[in-house]
């Protein structure tokens, strides 16, 4: 039996394929071969919005950057899709409760 892969996974993967990009709705629709209004209903369905999909991703691959040692705030910021490292320090510490240079600390301790 095939394994049924979720719209927001689907989404998640092309998001996280290239984070530097600034994804629309639109171009994830079109990767995805349907219409935004189609794209929503069927995240609304597994409820989810594409903002916390694309959210998650570049959280997630900020921890994975931070945890690797990938470089300093200023670059995993970049590397996540922030064009500052102000904005993304605060989405950080919103998202997370910690700001990237806290959560680096712990992991040097």
């Amino acid at each position: 039996r095939a394994i049924k892969i979720t719209t927001k996974e689907k989404v998640y993967n092309i998001i996280i394929s290239d984070l530097t990009r600034k994804w629309s709705q639109a171009e994830v629709a079109g990767k995805l071969f349907m219409s935004v209004s189609s794209l929503k209903r069927k995240l609304a369905a597994e409820e989810v919005s594409f903002s916390k999909i694309y959210l998650d991703a570049r959280m997630n691959q900020a921890i994975k950057l931070l945890r690797m040692g990938a470089g300093n705030i200023s670059q995993v910021a970049t590397m996540c899709g922030y064009d500052t490292p102000s904005y993304f320090i605060a989405i950080f510490k919103r998202h997370f409760k910690i700001t990237p240079l806290s959560f680096m600390r712990t992991m040097n301790h």
